[in-house]
């Protein structure tokens, strides 16, 4: 849960980061985690990063 809760206010703070940088945070936190795990966490709690289109509009 704490680990979710972290994930969900980093999300909010940058939310074009992926389940990759998303771990990178973690770790640098000092929260031994796996990408997959991460990612699924993510996916679990609905964050899906913004990114940029080919016309560079934000998808949403």
């Amino acid at each position: 849960m704490r680990l979710m809760r972290l994930i969900d206010e980093h999300f909010l703070e940058t939310p074009f980061l992926g389940s990759r940088q998303m771990r990178y945070r973690l770790i640098h936190l000092g929260f031994a985690v796996g990408r997959r795990r991460v990612r699924r966490l993510m996916r679990k709690m609905g964050c899906q990063r913004f990114t940029r289109s080919r016309g560079r509009q934000f998808r949403i």
